[in-house]
């Protein structure tokens, strides 16, 4: 069927999200051996995360599993752990708090030299409109595009060491989604708590505001990584990665009927992992950086958005305000 459909229409809901066509490698094969390389996965005690966290150990990578302390993260360490035998780091990451972001990436420096991978995984999905961030962001754009740029510009210095000791560039993946090209574009005012926000908020209709939030976060997130592609291409390869309509934890926060479907529709993380190992490993990096990836190794049709010269300025010197005082 995923074959079929994406010989019929390539870029189509039904191909991207639904039912893609199966992967044309095999991660056990193609991967790489890693031996010696160090990477980061973001929210990976469960779902994606923890099946890219799980792979990249099974090629031999050191992998800090960046995430909450929590007791669902102690037991993903140990079932990793149980399941590779590999060298698994833990690294407390709270994804909803700046201050948090950049005591990570701080503890991460003082004990690595050089990062090779850099997987920006983790986030939410679709939380309650109202609902802030540690620095009273919006919940969406803070937890999955705010602190995963500060992240990623306070891991520069190991991204750039990576590539001066290896003479390849090291690889920041961006776990995208589909849903961006719903957004209308970036409605600025929705992005930090206070009466403007709480004006556009009351403004929308309260079923798709969620949804508005997110797709707009994952734009943010895809202009952001192409800026990083782009700013950076002497060290690094930045690509934005979209797995799929998957069946996780990221469906949290809807109703039980929603969650239900959602289960019965969608296949499973394991499967959603596949592409962002595929560009975080296997993939050449001339023909990823700067690119939208989609299931389960195809160049994706990103937003026309994402190349809006003007707005990624707007974008760029919004997110330095937010993140200046962490740098």
């Amino acid at each position: 069927m995923g074959n079929l459909i994406a010989r019929i229409a390539p870029n189509s809901d039904l191909s991207v999200d639904l039912w893609p066509p199966p992967p044309d490698f095999d991660v056990e094969t193609d991967m790489p051996d890693l031996t010696g390389k160090v990477a980061i996965v973001t929210g990976s005690n469960s779902g994606i995360g923890y099946h890219v966290a799980l792979r990249l150990l099974r090629k031999k990578a050191r992998v800090y599993v960046a995430v909450r302390d929590s007791e669902k993260t102690r037991r993903a360490l140990t079932r990793l752990e149980d399941a590779t035998f590999g060298d698994i780091r833990f690294l407390e990451l709270d994804l909803n708090d700046l201050g948090s972001v950049k005591r990570a990436a701080e503890r991460f420096l003082s004990k690595e030299q050089r990062l090779d991978i850099l997987v920006n995984n983790g986030g939410i999905m679709h939380p309650p409109a109202k609902q802030l961030t540690a620095q009273s962001l919006d919940a969406s754009f803070g937890t999955n595009v705010a602190s995963h740029y500060l992240f990623t510009k306070l891991l520069l210095p190991a991204l750039s060491a990576s590539h001066a000791a290896t003479n390849t560039p090291s690889r920041v993946i961006f776990c995208a989604s589909s849903t961006h090209t719903r957004a209308p574009g970036v409605q600025f005012d929705s992005l930090e708590g206070g009466p403007k926000r709480d004006a556009w908020v009351a403004a929308q209709w309260s079923f798709f505001v969620g949804w508005i939030l997110y797709a707009q976060s994952k734009l943010i997130g895809i202009i952001l990584t192409n800026h990083l592609a782009k700013t950076h291409s002497d060290v690094l390869v930045a690509t934005s990665v979209h797995p799929g309509s998957i069946n996780s934890e990221l469906k949290r926060n809807f109703s039980f009927a929603f969650q239900l479907l959602w289960h019965l529709a969608l296949y499973g993380p394991a499967r959603g992992a596949l592409p962002l190992l595929w560009a975080a490993t296997i993939a050449k990096p001339s023909e990823i950086t700067g690119q939208y990836i989609v299931s389960p190794s195809r160049h994706g049709v990103p937003s026309p958005l994402t190349q809006d010269e003007k707005l990624e300025v707007q974008v760029v010197q919004f997110m330095d305000g937010i993140v200046k005082d962490y740098l």
